[in-house]
């Protein structure tokens, strides 16, 4: 059998609607050759009409073998990030690596070492605070799927789950006072994870009785821990005219939406078999300027071949 790597680190890209139709190409873009070996690039001082600039973006992909180990590395770092003059980073850093054992059904693929720096948006100094432990107990599509499906009672080994569990009781206590403490931690305990963590992922609860959403066979949620500095708000709740005047600055998860730019989704994580998609920041800009967009994005796999 034979090995083929995949890896793609992208600094940023784009396209913007209105209120001109044009794409910002993708800049400080590689991606790995099948047969391994590395690749990089830099991007200093760019300028998109003003309205999106950086310093300097540096992208990096490897592949290697080691022994009956194939190992992939895609990392991005952006210095001094600015979109619409509404949102600014000082530093922007995103980095995936996979250990695919041959034989083995799925690489291990874990995302420590991504961070951002001094974020400030909407004029607020924000601190986005990551999981990465999570996310590297299950480093495959199949451990974690299996882990979300399990119910709270049978993760009593689980520190971070066991977290998320005395979350839930507090909640359920704020919501009600009426519950009894032991009530909520029991009702707590059988939820599934996916439950535990429906808020943190934009999940619908009614989705996820049985485990994630399912999702065309992948797994949609994020890096995000919590992120500190900005108002939770749950935008069914009030009128159009009430969020703008009152939180024109919030979140709902990891989706932070700002009034006259649109919504940033922070340490988006795309997960399949074998395979994951990190974007540390994407956008979707709104009213006056309409497009998308994504910034330090990274991805990595790795497939076993017949010769």
């Amino acid at each position: 059998m034979s090995f083929a790597f995949n890896a793609s680190a992208l600094a940023f890209g784009g396209r913007i609607q209105q209120p001109s139709s044009s794409v910002i190409p993708s800049q400080a873009s590689v991606a790995l050759a099948p047969s391994g070996g590395e690749g990089y690039e830099s991007v200093r001082n760019f300028d998109y009409k003003g309205i999106i600039t950086f310093d300097e973006a540096s992208v990096y992909v490897g592949g290697s073998e080691e022994g009956d180990i194939r190992n992939t590395l895609a990392s991005v770092t952006i210095k001094n990030l600015n979109v619409l003059n509404l949102l600014h980073a000082d530093l922007l850093s995103s980095r995936i690596t996979s250990r695919h054992v041959l034989g083995e059904e799925e690489g291990e693929i874990t995302v420590h070492g991504t961070s951002v720096e001094n974020l400030r948006i909407g004029g607020k100094p924000v601190q986005v605070n990551f999981n990465h432990d999570f996310f590297a107990r299950y480093p495959t599509h199949a451990t974690l799927s299996a882990a979300l499906a399990k119910t709270g009672r049978d993760m009593a080994d689980d520190t971070q789950v066991q977290r998320l569990i005395a979350e839930s009781v507090q909640q359920t206590i704020s919501a009600n006072s009426q519950v009894a403490q032991d009530t909520a931690f029991q009702q707590a305990q059988e939820r599934r994870v996916a439950e535990l963590l429906c808020d943190r992922f934009c999940w619908n609860p009614k989705d996820c009785t049985e485990g994630a959403p399912d999702d065309h066979g992948s797994i949609h949620c994020s890096l995000v821990d919590s992120i500190d500095g900005i108002d939770v708000v749950d935008d069914s709740q009030f009128k159009a005219e009430e969020l703008r005047s009152r939180f024109p600055v919030r979140r709902h998860g990891y989706v932070i939406k700002v009034a006259e730019f649109g919504a940033i989704k922070v340490g988006e994580l795309i997960i399949k078999p074998g395979e994951r998609r990190l974007n540390l920041l994407r956008f979707q800009f709104g009213c006056p300027i309409m497009g998308d967009g994504t910034a330090a994005s990274v991805t990595t796999n790795g497939t076993e071949m017949v010769p």
